[in-house]
């Protein structure tokens, strides 16, 4: 596959360009640990909360027996597409089939497949302003022109004019995804409404629900609403979600979709020939995962503790924000007035000198189209302690 030369021309330059700032900060920190440095990571979107024992020990028994270990099935085991469809057919209300969900090693696989697979020449892709960087290379690996719709950072909620502003007959693929990453701002279902409303008759919503098991306060999936639409609608839904975050097997990388009927044995054409197989022990092992929604509730109120705790300690310092958030793994500051007092050019600079400072790693907001910010990730044991070393810091108590 030739690569569009939006994206070569970054891939070959000396700066930073379409790298994933995260896992420069991430690789950073790993080398100052190795170096004897005491870090802590809120970079990645992975608890350190280990795995149920059940979902473990799935694996070990799959990997040791041959049979099942040695399973293909290029779009997924029967036992976990049907384990899904009995989970979204109850959520819904009506019958899910097995055969609409295609399993992945991971969302990430999926959406640059899928983008292609739906793009085509001159199509355009709507995107939320700001994005998980996923959904923006998937659509320039397509070689589609990207157009966004803003999250209100203040409100947290869709600015809809700037979304009507954007849609138009060329768009072919509009992305939702809720709670968001890196807000944590939440979708609602009027909202929803609204753009199912309006989208174009060509453009498929494609609903990334990856977070929707870890929201703050206990909601209902906005999956039923979608799956459940009219045919006129259904046929132009996609739902994409995935074992890495509720149920905290990052990686083992096993996500999921649920397709329209007429695009399914196209994307089941393309596995055939890309992935070939998902490792059957873990797919195994997110048969078991299903089993306990509890897992979902622990990781939850862990989450919501320590968004309380940023919230209380970080809220009252000068020259920083913190956004509001509502789920998922993360929270965003707001660094733009503290980068111009102390003049630090981008947040990538900013980033790398908190680490060097304190220990603490984060993400640049360039990566989402949110510059001017960090994204600080819920997933670490020390979290509060982070937050401490980040509180002398943004005080310049160093």
């Amino acid at each position: 596959m030739q690569l569009p030369a939006s994206i070569k021309s970054n891939i070959h330059s000396d700066n930073a360009g379409e790298n994933f700032r995260m896992f420069i900060l991430d690789e950073a920190a790993q080398q100052k640990e190795l170096q004897g440095f005491d870090i802590i990571r809120l970079t990645l979107g992975k608890s350190d909360l280990p795995l149920h024992d059940d979902i473990t020990n799935a694996i070990v028994k799959t990997t040791k027996d041959a049979y099942r270990n040695n399973l293909v099935f290029p779009e997924g085991l029967p036992e976990l597409r049907n384990a899904l469809s009995c989970y979204y057919s109850e959520l819904v209300g009506t019958t899910i089939p097995y055969e609409r969900i295609i399993i992945d090693a991971g969302t990430s696989s999926l959406y640059p497949s899928l983008f292609q697979l739906i793009l085509k020449t001159g199509s355009e892709v709507l995107l939320p302003l700001p994005y998980y960087p996923l959904y923006r290379i998937s659509s320039l690996l397509a070689g589609t022109t990207i157009r966004h719709y803003r999250i209100n950072t203040d409100t947290m909620q869709i600015d809809m004019e700037s979304y009507e502003a954007n849609l138009n007959n060329k768009t072919r693929i509009v992305v939702v995804n809720s709670p968001g990453n890196p807000l944590g701002n939440i979708i609602t279902r009027e909202e929803i409404s609204r753009m199912l409303e309006i989208l174009p008759e060509q453009a498929y919503l494609v609903f990334d629900e990856i977070y929707e098991n870890t929201m703050f306060e206990e909601q209902p999936s906005i999956a039923p609403m979608l799956l459940s639409q009219i045919d006129r609608l259904r046929n132009r839904i996609i739902v994409t979600n995935s074992f890495s975050k509720g149920y905290r097997m990052y990686t083992k990388r096993v996500g999921w979709c649920i397709l329209p009927d007429h695009i399914v044995n196209a994307m089941r054409i393309i596995l055939h020939h890309t992935r070939l197989t998902v490792d059957p022990a873990v797919q195994y092992a997110a048969v078991e995962a299903l089993k306990h929604p509890e897992e979902i509730q622990y990781l939850r109120e862990v989450h919501l503790r320590r968004w309380r705790y940023a919230k209380h300690v970080l809220s009252a310092i000068p020259h920083i924000r913190l956004f509001s958030s509502s789920g998922g793994f993360y929270c965003t500051i707001d660094c733009r007035e503290f980068m111009k007092a102390y003049t630090i050019s981008n947040c990538l600079n900013l980033a790398l000198d908190l680490l060097d400072k304190t220990g603490v790693a984060t993400v640049p907001g360039e990566d989402f189209g949110l510059p001017g910010t960090l994204r600080i990730s819920f997933t670490s044991s020390r979290f509060n302690e982070a937050m401490n070393k980040l509180v002398h810091y943004f005080a310049r108590d160093l």
